[in-house]
């Protein structure tokens, strides 16, 4: 009985470091994303092309109904289109709307 509770301690202290591990990384994420606001505009525009190549593809190559493709697509077209302002955000814009709208 003591290492079935020692074992449910232990996975409880691995997954708030777990926790803690991917917290430490998503800001020095967004602190190098603040850094270097040029370079990260441009991977962040790759990244949403290189997504909406792969919903084509997937359209033509896989037997997924068009509705699920379609609204992947258009949610990348509308998180490319929020990138022309990129890295500053006008909150009551109408592309900030419509991007919080496809979340």
């Amino acid at each position: 009985m003591f290492l079935w509770f020692l074992s449910w301690f232990a996975f409880v202290i691995q997954l708030g470091f777990g926790v803690l591990c991917v917290a430490a990384g998503l800001y020095y994420l967004a602190e190098l994303v603040e850094e270097y606001t040029v370079i990260a505009k441009k991977i962040i525009t790759l990244i949403v092309w290189v997504v909406a190549v792969i919903h084509i593809c997937i359209w033509l190559l896989e037997e997924i109904p068009l509705i699920v493709v379609g609204t992947g697509f258009l949610a990348n077209v509308v998180y490319g289109l929020l990138l022309k302002d990129f890295p500053f955000i006008t909150l009551s814009s109408g592309r900030f709307l419509s991007a919080v709208e496809f979340r």
